[in-house]
């Protein structure tokens, strides 16, 4: 019988929701910080195609960008958690041993299958007759998801915190590819973009323990917590764009992101300063 557990190694986002998400909790913060900003993000550059595209083509497009990232990126996390974990002292185990038994009896087949399929979700956003270098930027995008993943589940140094920058930059940014083109996008546009999900990010890694970077301790330190940190990063860039957008009406959208980062934020500290005093 083909269950859910078995289903999870096939069907795109399926395997991330059954391992990374562990509680309802945990989904609504990842469709806060993750599908609600990058669907903004993508439908503001998607609006200067409104002329021959419609909402539906970008609801569609979005679920197939979505759908094909993921569906690379959890070749990595497969791999990650059934043949990294096999050269680790210490692994952390994410799956039961009836998914490592599937595993090892399918695994050709669960290869093949999300590379076959992620080009067919790939293949299916050309009919939507964008760009010729738009669609390869946005194709090679995901594709080097591969290489850059299975590299980084071999490397067990700092370098590390670049492939997981490059890869979370992939995931979160790679989006507006289709719709704008990496030669036509604007220099503060890519900055900001960056800084509102993939560089606090990687500060917070750098801030762990095992990569000693002192300067960073600060971040997970008390009475610093990780919370203030992100509600005081979003807070200060909102400020900054503030001014920026002031000056330049074409950047409020990117106000409008950071204050939506930034008021997210300050609602998990005021609710655990609630928690405390109640």
């Amino acid at each position: 019988m083909f269950s859910i557990d078995k289903a999870k190694f096939f069907i795109p986002a399926l395997y991330f929701f059954r391992t990374r998400i562990s509680s309802p909790a945990k989904l609504i913060s990842w469709i806060i910080i993750y599908i609600v900003p990058t669907a903004y993000i993508s439908f503001h550059y998607f609006q200067e195609m409104a002329n021959t595209h419609s909402i539906v083509d970008f609801v569609l497009m979005y679920l197939l960008q979505v759908g094909a990232i993921y569906n690379f990126y959890e070749v990595g996390y497969i791999e990650n958690d059934t043949e990294t974990i096999k050269g680790e002292s210490n692994p952390t185990i994410r799956l039961k041993d009836k998914d490592f038994v599937f595993y090892e009896k399918n695994k050709f087949l669960i290869y093949i299958f999300r590379i076959l399929f992620g080009c067919l979700l790939l293949w299916s956003l050309a009919l939507f007759h964008m760009p010729i270098i738009n669609y390869f930027l946005f194709v090679g995008a995901v594709i080097v998801i591969l290489p850059i993943y299975l590299f980084y589940n071999r490397v067990r140094s700092r370098l590390t915190l670049l492939l997981h920058f490059l890869l979370v930059c992939i995931r979160f940014a790679s989006y507006l590819l289709l719709y704008k083109g990496f030669n036509t996008i604007g220099l503060v546009d890519v900055i900001f973009i960056l800084l509102a999900f993939p560089v606090i990010n990687l500060l917070e890694r750098a801030a762990l323990k095992r990569f000693n970077f002192r300067q960073l301790s600060f971040i997970l330190s008390s009475p610093f917590t990780l919370d203030k940190f992100r509600m005081y990063y979003y807070a200060i860039f909102s400020c900054i764009i503030l001014i920026i957008s002031s000056l330049n009406k074409e950047y409020f959208w990117l106000l409008i992101l950071f204050v939506y980062y930034a008021l997210y934020r300050s609602a998990i500290v005021l609710k655990q300063k609630v928690a405390k005093t109640a």
